[in-house]
């Protein structure tokens, strides 16, 4: 079993995933065909967090954050917007830090996954 993600927003607490519906909605707004580009630009704007962080990448994470929740939460009409989101992370930063690192958490995991079934399981000597 996948394990839940839940981040809390105006009092709330909502799950996440980073799923096909999640990339897709990220996809269109950002007008990105393929799915590895979505990652790519994710990464690269979660890549410039820190004292670099753009607030192009700023946006892109708070979009992110959106549509990760509404990915997990179809049945809710949610009551706040990706501006909401990234007025709570400039309040409380660490839940920046701690989604951030799901998201690179889930992309690792994935990557091993594809190793794993690309090799038939079976992994090198040393590795």
């Amino acid at each position: 079993m996948k394990p839940v993600n839940e981040i809390e927003f105006l009092g709330e607490k909502y799950t996440y995933a980073f799923n096909y519906s999640c990339f897709l909605m990220y996809a269109k707004k950002h007008n990105i065909d393929k799915v590895d580009d979505v990652s790519k630009d994710i990464a690269n704007a979660i890549g410039g967090s820190g004292n670099n962080l753009t607030f192009d990448a700023l946006e892109k994470i708070g979009d992110l954050v959106y549509f990760s929740i509404k990915a997990a939460n179809r049945q809710i009409d949610l009551q706040f917007d990706n501006e909401d989101v990234l007025n709570e992370f400039f309040e409380k930063p660490e839940k920046l830090e701690r989604f951030t690192s799901n998201f690179v958490d889930s992309q690792v995991g994935e990557q091993q996954a594809k190793a794993k079934n690309a090799t038939g399981g079976k992994q090198k000597a040393g590795k």
